[in-house]
């Protein structure tokens, strides 16, 4: 019997859930990542905004593993390479790589907070197949992660690091 064990196992994952700016705008997650892809593609690195906090413990994981985790529709699809990212400034941030391509600040959402608050600096999108699932996931305490991450990131690992077993 052959086992696959996913790359994530044992290692400390940072979550972000992605969605939609409001409901004005139309929102396809499949497309908008694919144009990021490609956009990473054509220029080697994008600068990506988020309006959540990236916190001191946050940060750690990430230097020791540098990759963050779209959370979409209760799974993990898409996984970014972070090579740089900005923690928050007081009053929300421009990008800092005034050389790298940036995702348009237009999409800010419309209500609630519309400060840049962390941007990521991306050099590559992986597509997770198949993905990781919410029931896949558990927060550093052993709990289960059963929603989305709100109004923020969060930090979770694998609940078992078995992909798949094949005969």
């Amino acid at each position: 019997m052959n086992i696959t064990i996913r790359e994530e196992a044992g290692r400390t994952l940072l979550l972000g859930a992605w969605k939609p700016p409001d409901e004005k705008h139309p929102y396809k997650p499949h497309l908008e990542m694919a144009r990021f892809a490609a956009c990473i593609k054509q220029d080697g690195r994008r600068a990506d905004w988020w309006t959540f906090v990236l916190h001191p413990e946050m940060q750690q994981a990430l230097a020791k593993w540098p990759h963050f985790y779209v959370y979409q529709e209760k799974e993990v699809r898409w996984r970014y390479h972070v090579i740089d990212y900005a923690p928050p400034g007081p009053d929300g941030i421009h990008s800092p790589w005034p050389d790298a391509p940036e995702e348009p600040l237009t999409l800010l959402p419309t209500i609630g907070a519309r400060i840049v608050k962390t941007w990521f600096l991306v050099d590559a999108v992986d597509m997770l197949n198949p993905p990781i699932t919410n029931r896949e996931l558990q927060l550093l305490d052993g709990r289960p992660l059963l929603r989305a991450p709100r109004n923020g990131f969060v930090l979770c690992r694998l609940k078992s690091p078995i992909l798949k077993r094949a005969p």
